[in-house]
């Protein structure tokens, strides 16, 4: 996965109240800001409908990854 671009993610936290479901697959834009990341889901691809939270901050790469399974990783 690279910054700015839309790619496939899978949530791994606990389901949350904005939204995400554990294991289901999200289509995410990523952007590296100057003080962490913040995500932006437009698809859930589990369930087939928009699904659209924008700036969904992090603090750093590694709390994302806490969250959330980048295929090959984040670059």
């Amino acid at each position: 996965m690279e910054f700015d671009q839309n790619c496939f993610a899978s949530y791994k936290g606990k389901d949350s109240a904005m939204g995400f479901v554990n294991g289901h697959i999200y289509e995410v834009v990523v952007e590296q800001k100057k003080h962490g990341c913040e995500l932006s889901a437009y698809f859930d691809t589990t369930n087939g409908h928009d699904f659209v939270r924008e700036k969904i901050p992090y603090a750093n790469e590694k709390s994302l990854q806490h969250f959330w399974n980048f295929e090959g990783g984040i670059q």
